[in-house]
């Protein structure tokens, strides 16, 4: 006598139904991406420190928001923007910009 396991016997309800677990899981919505604050405005994936610093490590003049040195990138999707400049003591001032 010959066994038949489930799935042979029924080779169609079991390719139903990975078709409707993989259409599940498509379903399924994104993951948020980094908003800031307010819920409307996307996080940048980076700021940069601005100062009258900046000469001193090496970028082109101060207060320059364009200079790559002092740029601070976003940690993953977190609101958490991480980098190291070392700024010699008592060059200066500073804010995010």
């Amino acid at each position: 006598m010959r066994r038949t396991t489930t799935a042979h016997r029924y080779p169609t309800t079991a390719a139903l139904a990975v078709l409707a677990l993989l259409a599940a899981l498509l379903a399924l919505p994104a993951p948020p991406t980094a908003r800031a604050a307010d819920g409307d405005t996307p996080l940048p994936t980076s700021v940069t420190v601005a100062g009258d610093f900046q000469s001193a490590v090496g970028c082109d003049d101060n207060w320059q928001a364009d200079c790559a040195l002092t740029h601070l990138p976003r940690v993953g999707d977190e609101p958490v923007f991480q980098g190291k400049v070392f700024v010699p003591p008592g060059t200066g001032t500073s804010r995010p910009r």
